[in-house]
C-alpha cells in the first residue's frame, strides 16, 4: 500500500514536471518572435539629413531589409541594425524586420527637406522653393511679394548687399543660405563747397535707371541737370540730393 502510493505521487511529480518544462518551453518560443522595431524615429516624417538610428528587435537569426521607395539598398542578420543617415526629398523608408515563423515587423517614415533656389536682377532677386505651404524669411532689404504659390520676391532694393533667406516647410524642415543681392547704388559726386552766386558740377551714376538732381533748402539756389547754382543771398548749408526712378522687371507678374 505504502509502495502504491509511492509510485502514485512519483507518477503525479513527473507529468507536474513534463507540464512545467512544456510551459517553459513555450513561453520560450514565443518570446523569439519580436512585437516591434525599437530605436526608430517617433514621427512619420524626418527632417533631410536623418540622424542615425540603432534598431533593435531582432534575435541572432533575424534577416534586416532597408529600402527607399521600395527598393532594397541594403540587407543584413542579426539582432540590431543600424539605419545610416539619409539624405533626400519625399523618401519612402520602410526598414522590415523577418524572424523565421513569426510575422513581419515593418518601420517606416518619409523624408523631406526644405529645398530652395533663387535667381537676382538688379534691384531684385527671387526665391523659389519646392514645398508647397512653405514660409520664407528674410534677414535683407526689399518689399516681399508673394505669387500664391512656390515664389517671393524680394524688390526695390536700393543698395547692394547680403541677406539671409531662411526657409521652413509645413513639416517643420528648414534650409538657410546666404544671397549676395545687386541694388541700384545710386552714387553722386562733386565739390563740398560754392561760393554764393557761383555754380558747381554733380555727377550722378547708378545700376539703370534715370537719376534727377535737386536741392534742399529751395532757396539755397537752383538745379539744372547736374550743374548747381548759389543763390547770391543764401548762406549756410544745402543739401544736393541725387533720385533714382530705377524701371525693372522680374520673372514674376506684380513686381514690376
Amino acid at each position: 500500500m505504502i509502495q502504491l502510493l509511492q509510485t502514485h505521487t512519483q507518477n503525479k511529480l513527473q507529468r507536474l514536471v513534463v507540464i512545467l518544462f512544456l510551459l517553459l518551453s513555450s513561453g520560450s518560443l514565443m518570446a523569439q518572435c519580436p512585437t516591434g522595431i525599437s530605436g526608430g524615429p517617433s514621427s512619420t516624417v524626418v527632417c533631410s539629413p536623418t540622424p542615425s538610428y540603432s534598431l533593435s528587435g531582432g534575435d541572432a537569426t533575424s534577416t534586416w531589409n532597408y529600402k527607399e521607395n521600395g527598393n532594397l539598398i541594403s540587407t543584413s542578420t542579426g539582432t540590431n541594425f543600424t539605419l545610416p543617415s539619409i539624405s533626400g526629398n519625399g523618401l519612402n523608408v520602410e526598414v522590415e524586420l523577418i524572424t523565421s515563423g513569426c510575422s513581419q515587423q515593418t518601420l517606416s517614415f518619409n523624408v523631406r527637406s526644405a529645398n530652395f533656389t533663387y535667381i537676382t536682377g538688379i534691384a531684385w532677386y527671387d526665391v523659389e522653393f519646392t514645398e508647397n505651404n512653405s514660409t520664407v524669411s528674410w534677414s535683407g532689404p526689399g518689399t516681399n511679394w508673394n505669387d500664391g504659390g512656390n515664389s517671393n520676391v524680394f524688390y526695390q532694393i536700393c543698395q547692394s548687399g547680403s541677406g539671409i533667406v531662411t526657409m521652413t516647410t509645413a513639416d517643420g524642415c528648414t534650409a538657410s543660405q546666404t544671397v549676395s543681392y545687386t541694388g541700384v547704388d545710386p552714387v553722386v559726386s562733386g565739390p563740398s563747397s560754392v561760393a554764393c552766386g557761383g555754380t558747381a558740377t554733380f555727377t550722378g551714376t547708378q545700376n539703370g535707371g534715370t537719376g534727377t538732381f535737386s536741392v534742399s533748402p529751395s532757396n539755397a539756389g537752383t538745379m539744372s541737370g547736374g550743374t548747381f547754382t548759389a543763390d547770391a543771398n543764401f548762406s549756410g548749408t544745402a543739401t544736393i540730393n541725387y533720385s533714382v526712378d530705377h524701371s525693372y522687371s522680374t520673372p514674376k507678374s506684380g513686381t514690376n
